[in-house]
């Protein structure tokens, strides 16, 4: 008798007359995948429809999570904001996550009274997960691999890269990979891979100032020398970093804040990247 997740995909596939299915391997579990995608799709109304009416239809209640939600406005259809908001509304079996790294658009989408979704979503702003978990997490890890890593080694990866999860994930990962049985990852060893990463990426960092200005980058850089700076119009900041003047700054930031280069919260201004942040101070 076929297992009941075996069902449910069996139920799945076939309702989805859009999916693809192709059969891959996994290099790091050594297992076999069989992953399932969208194929050609020629009217996406009909396909949206496919799929949500599955999900309404689905016997448990359903959680859709969205990544970088902000990538619909790139589909060629005009209307896509409207027409997924109308489905979305009338379903009673599903709740909707919408995650997107870009914030500027993400806030317009859904905080803006002239689109489709304003003020149909409760904001969740995730905060990094604590050093002391990442520490627990890691250390453990390390241990069951017959390994070790030095506290110091993760904290000065959770520091220098503020705490976000795909970077200290990825160091962490590539400290495991890359110390043998026996032996420790120092803090020197994660400085090494942090530079090794760096170098990786420093192509695509220098294409993200492809757009930006000569005064633009002289901001960005004097914010990403400071970390953090809370009054970016000040004379001292200004002065300091041999900047053109207070209304200079200002402009420049503003452009800034819409490439979603820079952040800014509670009125205080940092790169949005701490990896571009990373490598301009290099």
């Amino acid at each position: 008798m076929a297992k009941r997740s075996d069902q449910l995909m069996k139920t799945f596939t076939g309702a989805l007359r859009s999916l693809s299915g192709s059969f891959g391997y996994d290099p790091v579990a050594g297992t076999p995948t069989f992953d399932i995608k969208l194929g050609q799709i020629i009217t996406p109304d009909y396909t949206l429809d496919e799929i949500l009416t599955y999900l309404e239809n689905a016997d448990k209640h359903c959680v859709v999570a969205i990544d970088e939600f902000q990538q619909i406005l790139k589909y060629p259809e005009h209307n896509i904001e409207a027409l997924l908001r109308g489905k979305i509304q009338k379903l009673q079996n599903c709740n909707f996550i919408f995650a997107g790294s870009e914030r500027p658009i993400m806030n317009e989408m859904f905080f803006s009274e002239k689109r489709s979704f304003f003020q149909s979503v409760t904001l969740l702003q995730l905060e990094p997960i604590v050093l002391d978990t990442y520490c627990d997490f890691a250390i453990s890890h390390f241990r069951q691999g017959g390994k070790a890593i030095a506290r110091e080694a993760i904290e000065w990866a959770y520091e220098t890269y503020d705490g976000i999860t795909m970077y200290v994930h990825r160091l962490l990962h590539d400290a495991f990979a890359q110390t043998e049985k026996g032996n420790q990852c120092t803090r020197s060893d994660m400085q090494q891979l942090s530079e090794q990463y760096i170098q990786q990426n420093a192509k695509r960092l220098q294409e993200l100032l492809t757009y930006v200005t000569e005064q633009q980058k002289e901001v960005l850089y004097a914010i990403a020398a400071d970390r953090q700076v809370e009054r970016i119009t000040s004379a001292d900041f200004v002065r300091r970093h041999h900047l053109k003047s207070a209304s200079a700054v200002q402009s420049a930031t503003r452009r800034l804040l819409d490439y979603d280069l820079i952040t800014e919260q509670g009125k205080v201004f940092s790169l949005s990247d701490p990896l571009l942040r990373i490598w301009i101070t290099r």
